[in-house]
């Protein structure tokens, strides 16, 4: 069933509080600024989530 719009994505940065480790994967649900979630695979620190944003739709990109 098709919704007559395009669904945007949505994309969760994790980054490493202890070293220059950044991730970016999409939005789980349960996500939120400076959750706290995996262990860093380069130094095995803590990582959080630094920021959550949506891609720009075509629209957007053309303002």
């Amino acid at each position: 069933m098709s919704l007559g719009f395009e669904q945007t994505k949505v994309y969760t940065v994790l980054r490493c509080s202890n070293c220059d480790y950044k991730n970016i994967r999409e939005f789980q649900n349960g996500d939120y600024v400076l959750k706290k979630v995996e262990l860093c695979p380069k130094c095995n620190n803590q990582t959080f989530i630094l920021t959550i944003y949506r891609e720009a739709t075509e629209e957007e990109k053309k303002s």
